[in-house]
């Protein structure tokens, strides 16, 4: 597993971002203006904050890191990633595709899944994080078990 060099789109148009569903209905969602951790059906899912506009969502995932899963993969321009992970106020994401190479919707990573991310990755996350003024280790320290 591996990120790929760069940030953005690799085919030069943006990729959207689908919120899915109303946030109440979504498995990622609450009503609380920052990011934050529940149990859905005895599971503990990261969620996402109310409020994000869609632009900036949009923005988010352009501006993340692609992330190929396959470390021999030499990406074509073009070939969308695997997945995308960026930081947004100082909690880590993981965006997945709604419509592969179209669109995608990002949810926060957990603590513990964080710790089982390549070491090269958490460190491109925590340097994103330390550009934008922000510190994973609060939320890693906020909403571990």
């Amino acid at each position: 597993m591996r990120p790929s060099g760069g940030s953005g789109s690799l085919r030069g148009v943006p990729w959207d971002y689908d919120a899915g569903e109303p946030y109440d209905k979504k498995k990622h969602g609450w009503n609380k203006p920052h990011a934050g951790v529940k149990q859905v059906r005895g599971v503990r899912v990261g969620c996402c904050p109310s409020g994000v506009a869609p632009a900036q969502a949009k923005l988010a995932v352009n501006a993340g890191l692609p992330y190929f899963d396959d470390p021999d993969r030499v990406p074509q321009h073009g070939d969308p990633p695997d997945r995308v992970f960026l930081v947004h106020e100082g909690v880590p994401y993981e965006a997945r595709w709604t419509r592969r190479g179209i669109s995608l919707h990002a949810f926060p990573v957990l603590p513990e899944a964080f710790d089982d991310l390549p070491h090269g990755l958490r460190g491109q996350l925590e340097a994103l994080a330390t550009h934008q003024g922000q510190d994973i280790g609060e939320w890693l320290e906020a909403w571990s078990l």
